[in-house]
């Protein structure tokens, strides 16, 4: 077993594989969502959402954290840094480029609610 799978990176809260930066990464291979759903109340936040619509946050699109903008906090450290902050505004765990709840949520409404179910009041 490669060793590369055990390391990782936080960014606001969510684990990322460490040396691609994505929450599921096959070459890693490694899987963060479920771990990630748990971190936040993913199921919480958004049950209202799920109970209308055929979608399973476990199985729900992977995220990338450097493709986000992610860094380091100190410059030349990825690898070795477990603090990291957007490129965009210089934050640690910056909450524009990196609410992880927004971004699933809005995955979420781009399903249409299922049809026979009435709107909850």
């Amino acid at each position: 077993m490669d060793a590369r799978n055990w390391r990782w990176i936080v960014v606001n809260s969510w684990k990322f594989c460490e040396e691609h930066g994505r929450e599921e990464c096959l070459q890693c291979r490694c899987d963060y969502r479920l771990e990630n759903n748990h971190a936040s109340d993913l199921h919480l936040i958004l049950d209202a959402l799920l109970l209308d619509r055929d979608f399973d946050l476990d199985k729900r699109m992977s995220r990338h954290a450097y493709n986000r903008g992610a860094i380091p906090v100190k410059d030349g450290s990825k690898g070795r840094s477990k603090e990291y902050k957007c490129r965009t505004h210089g934050q640690k765990d910056c909450w524009t480029c990196f609410e992880w709840v927004a971004i699933v949520r809005q995955e979420v409404e781009l399903l249409s609610p299922r049809k026979g179910r009435l709107p909850s009041a």
